[in-house]
């Protein structure tokens, strides 16, 4: 964290009313802000997108976005592309392109049992990156 006058989530100067930019000219962030008003909307979402449950699933027509099937009562709010993957495959974005992915863009909602097979199957391409790293610094190593 930068300090007054600095958002806390994204790091850019808080201009008059909770700006990103300064639309009065004057150059001065507002030393009395530590949040962008965009930032605290989109902090809430990061801390509790379950709260979204009802517009998620009514934008989603009550369907499962895996399976195209009925939503129940166990359905769970999910990212289109986990978090793990952004940081990994998009970390060069500048920092406003990579809040979309925290956002309602990257949410959907899936039913308990895709939502299980899907983080099956993401902490398996997690663990074949993990042994892909470590091969290459044991490699690295033998190479010294």
């Amino acid at each position: 964290m930068r300090g007054p006058g600095h958002c806390c989530v994204c790091g850019q100067p808080v201009f008059r009313l909770g700006w990103h930019c300064d639309l009065w000219g004057d150059g001065k962030p507002n030393r009395n802000a530590t949040w962008h008003a965009a930032c605290v909307v989109a902090w809430q979402l990061w801390m509790a997108p379950s709260d979204q449950l009802r517009i998620l699933k009514l934008r989603q027509k009550r369907r499962c976005a895996t399976s195209g099937r009925r939503l129940l009562k166990t359905a769970e709010v999910d990212h289109r592309v986990p978090l793990f993957a952004v940081w990994s495959e998009h970390r060069s974005r500048p920092w406003p392109d990579l809040l979309a992915f925290w956002g309602a863009p990257n949410l959907q909602v899936i039913n308990k049992a895709a939502h299980l097979e899907k983080c099956a199957e993401e902490a398996a391409e997690r663990a074949k990156f993990r042994v892909a790293a470590l091969a290459l610094r044991e490699n690295d190593v033998e190479a010294l």
